[in-house]
């Protein structure tokens, strides 16, 4: 699959992440991570590639949605295992 560099360096934001069931990342949480400012064009341009999809983001402590954020599908996280090996704590 052909991403842009920018693509590249938003999907490696999940790329650190070990506990693939804690792995939901904001907008914030992104730009954090990798770098990029303002990712939202980035990573939706990735779900819409079939590499992350949204979801909600609850509070463990209330059980309320606290907002949305992105995770990588199995196809998202095959393609962050080939290209960010060396990533990984």
């Amino acid at each position: 699959m052909k991403l842009s560099p920018r693509e590249s360096e938003v999907l490696s934001a999940w790329a650190h992440i070990s506990d693939r069931d804690y792995s939901i990342l904001n907008f914030a949480d992104v730009e954090e991570e990798c770098g990029v400012q303002r990712p939202r064009r980035y990573v939706r341009a990735l779900a819409r590639k079939g590499l992350l999809y949204q979801c909600q983001i609850f509070k463990e402590y209330s059980g309320k949605v606290a907002g949305s954020g992105y995770a990588p599908t199995d196809a998202g996280w095959d393609l962050i295992d080939s290209l960010f090996a060396d990533h990984k704590g």
